[in-house]
């Protein structure tokens, strides 16, 4: 139990991480809306009038002017998410002391969201030591009660969205959470 507990952990840590990729992946959406908006592509030429296919053009700037908005509504949505996944994190982050090496590499991982190499030589220590002190954080935050209730209420909010899921987590995916970036 305490290894899917840890595993969970860095699930909740890592949101932030993958709040950005979604992000990342709507804001390239919402580029080429903009892009084809600006630049529309012409519908192919018909040389007989009477077979002009309409369906078989680009989709109508009025379309696209309405995929557009929704795009940008979602990115704003988006950020709103990330802003309060930030501050959950942050929250549980708190519990680790302030001037600790965990806290600081803990902090790099998910809030910055740097790699092990750049961790490594941000902290001047090499990856091996860097992962001890990331794997000693993960228990020490386990073993806070604040902790513990974040994670309790997460596992029950991630068991909700699953129930209401079209895909719940496939066998697949379940063994591999801890592995970000």
């Amino acid at each position: 139990m305490k290894n899917d507990d840890a595993i969970l952990l860095k699930k909740y840590l890592s949101r932030y991480y993958r709040a950005k990729q979604r992000n990342a992946i709507l804001k390239n959406r919402l580029a080429e809306i903009s892009e084809e908006l600006e630049h529309p592509s012409m519908p192919p030429c018909k040389t007989d009038a009477l077979k002009v296919d309409t369906s078989e053009g680009g989709e109508g700037a009025a379309s696209l002017v309405f995929k557009k908005a929704d795009v940008e509504d979602r990115i704003q949505k988006q950020i709103e998410s990330e802003v309060q996944i930030i501050l959950d994190i942050n929250d549980v982050l708190e519990c680790l002391p302030s001037d600790s090496v965990e806290r600081s590499i803990l902090e790099l991982r998910h809030l910055d969201c740097k790699g092990w190499g750049y961790i490594s030589r941000t902290t001047h220590l090499t990856r091996s030591p860097c992962y001890d002190h990331y794997k000693k954080g993960i228990r020490m935050l386990l073993q806070h009660p604040f902790v513990q209730k974040k994670l309790e209420a997460y596992k029950n909010h991630t068991r909700t969205e699953q129930k209401h899921s079209a895909y719940p987590q496939s066998q697949y995916t379940k063994g591999h959470l801890d592995v970000i970036q």
